[in-house]
């Protein structure tokens, strides 16, 4: 259970970067349950057919003083399990992977987690990958957006029918992780109105604020 958070991560991200603009959000789901089922030996089924069309998420995120990221209308799901908690947020070749995990993840509201290159000992450990596709006339280009390094992210409202997260921290790109003196501010919101969500060994209704 406890690398279950970091299996999801990886696949998430994994089967949205490998031909992701033919990707259905439904094969991905699939390909990220057989996934489960075989790693972590749980039966997952990520799909809720009856939420989709309401299923929609707003997205900003800016970097150094300006937005780099600013969309509407994509879907998000959601897993929440002992160890931590974990979204899914996608639309096309746009992905976000966001999760918090540690020890009594959800003994303290609001859920806040730590971004470090570093244990962060007693804290949250959060994790943020993005990943997405720029068009360049008849070429489509992978882009490489910013990771955070050090600083917070906080789940201020976790329901059945929203969840908003706020991002504060710091910087950039694969090539400045260990170049400190590079960071920018990294900051951001999103709002998840009816995600799909789904809980392993705990209940659900009892972890919402």
């Amino acid at each position: 259970m406890k690398n279950l958070i970091t299996i999801l991560l990886c696949t998430f991200m994994l089967f949205s970067c490998k031909n992701a603009e033919e990707k259905t959000a439904d094969s991905i789901l699939e390909k990220i349950e057989n996934t489960v089922k075989e790693k972590a030996n749980l039966d997952v089924n990520l799909k809720q057919p009856s939420k989709t069309a309401q299923n929609t998420t707003e997205v900003q995120i800016n970097f150094g003083g300006k937005t780099i990221l600013n969309k509407q209308g994509l879907k998000t799901y959601v897993t929440l399990m002992e160890s931590g908690i974990l979204l899914d947020i996608s639309q096309g070749s746009n992905k976000i992977g966001l999760s918090v995990a540690g020890k009594e993840v959800f003994n303290q509201q609001p859920i806040t987690g730590v971004f470090s290159l570093s244990s962060t000992g007693n804290n949250k450990m959060a994790v943020m990958m993005i990943s997405g596709i720029l068009e360049d006339g008849n070429e489509k280009k992978y882009k490489s957006f910013p990771s955070v390094y050090e600083g917070t992210l906080t789940i201020s409202k976790l329901t059945e029918n929203e969840i908003i997260i706020n991002i504060d921290g710091k910087g950039g790109l694969l090539a400045d992780m260990h170049k400190k003196e590079n960071w920018q501010p990294i900051t951001g919101k999103i709002i998840c109105t009816m995600p799909s969500i789904i809980a392993h060994n705990v209940e659900k209704e009892t972890l919402y604020y």
